[in-house]
């Protein structure tokens, strides 16, 4: 073959029948953006769950989702010494290597968080400060593994990375198609748990969530309505995924079930979820008006600071002061002043009523918020 075929043919083809969107022939689907749907199953009924043996070529944006969720993470500082101590474990629960190669995925997954339920005790690792003097803050996952010490994070982080070595030995060609990484689409915002990922085809995919951290402290492995509604996994699934038509997508759920709906603290939730989908989609005005329509429909002190706070940062950011100190004066009004979201709503207001000109209001919601902190020093950051 001559120079210039080599270069036709190697070289400006592909190219070109990329660009025309011809086919070689070769059998090579272009990876979807995001799935069709997201289905949140129960962790009991994995076993049932038709995988494909075949490699499922999941969307891009889950792909990223999971790798931005679970690399950092879970990267294991001295892998041949923690895969060694992982078998070591497997072995004393009466798993050798060859039973490690023949279990059924929802078994191998069990195993992975056995051992790591085996090997640690749940300690506040990041916050003890003899332990952080003793040992350091922020290691590396595995460091924990051999310490036998770790809170939520690091029940869910090491889970995650025994599971990818376990899954590296066994056999099960569906197991290509079983991903394992930090809570997609839950509802408790201060815990870290598991979101098992199974790529059925590439516009469907399935979900479930398990916690070691409950398991190994008196619970189930299995999470519980604590961790994530069913109903409004799908919603939140394509919220996570962070991407313009993901957010569009979304707020699409959520127009179905508000048709539904006639709870209003359901409504205020699933108004939250939209306000959510609309600062993604950069739209912030409409996204802070939902957010304070979330706020006055809940009972929730909680929620109704949290969605205020919300609403009154995004309404600074776009200008609109006069927005900002009517919710600073709404939040007092409800006696939401014990929330930890009024220190934030308290510092907001101070900002817009200097960039207003108003002095005295600026110096009376700095007052009150020096007394709610009582420290000076706790609130500069935030003014």
């Amino acid at each position: 073959m001559k120079l210039y075929q080599k270069i036709f043919t190697w070289i400006l083809l592909p190219v070109l029948t990329g660009f025309l969107g011809l086919s070689l022939g070769y059998n090579y689907p272009r990876k979807l953006k995001e799935p069709s749907t997201a289905q949140y199953f129960d962790f009991s009924k994995m076993p049932q769950l038709d995988i494909p043996s075949d490699k499922v070529r999941i969307p891009n944006s889950l792909e990223n989702l999971i790798e931005y969720l679970s690399n950092k993470s879970t990267k294991i500082s001295y892998p041949r010494e923690f895969n060694c101590e992982v078998l070591k474990v497997a072995e004393e629960l009466g798993y050798t290597k060859q039973k490690i190669n023949m279990l059924e995925l929802s078994e191998l997954i069990k195993l992975s968080t056995k051992i790591v339920e085996e090997k640690l005790t749940y300690h506040y690792v990041d916050s003890d400060p003899v332990f952080i003097k003793k040992h350091g803050a922020s290691l590396p996952i595995d460091h924990y593994f051999y310490l036998e010490m770790g809170d939520c994070d690091k029940y869910a982080d090491l889970t995650i990375a025994t599971y990818n070595f376990l899954k590296s030995m066994n056999s099960n060609p569906k197991n290509k198609n079983v991903y394992l990484t930090r809570n997609i689409g839950g509802e408790l915002p201060d815990h870290a748990w598991v979101t098992v990922v199974v790529g059925i085809s590439p516009n469907d995919i399935y979900c479930t969530h398990i916690d070691p951290t409950f398991e190994d402290n008196g619970g189930k492995l299995e999470a519980t309505t604590e961790h994530v509604n069913p109903d409004y996994f799908e919603f939140k699934f394509f919220y996570w995924l962070g991407t313009h038509s993901g957010y569009i997508k979304s707020n699409q759920l959520i127009d179905d079930l508000l048709v539904e709906e006639t709870d209003n603290q359901k409504i205020a939730e699933l108004m939250a979820g939209r306000a959510g989908n609309l600062k993604g989609l950069k739209n912030n005005l409409e996204a802070a008006m939902t957010y304070e329509k979330a706020a006055h429909l809940t009972d929730s002190s909680d929620l109704k600071g949290l969605w205020l706070r919300n609403a009154c940062w995004t309404y600074f950011k776009e200008g609109k002061d006069s927005k900002v100190i009517e919710i600073a004066k709404y939040a007092k009004e409800s006696a939401l002043t014990a929330t930890e979201s009024y220190t934030s709503i308290l510092a907001t207001a101070v900002k817009s009523s200097k960039r207003i000109g108003d002095s005295n209001l600026s110096q009376q919601y700095l007052n009150e918020l020096l007394i709610k902190t009582m420290f000076q020093r706790d609130i500069y950051p935030l003014i």
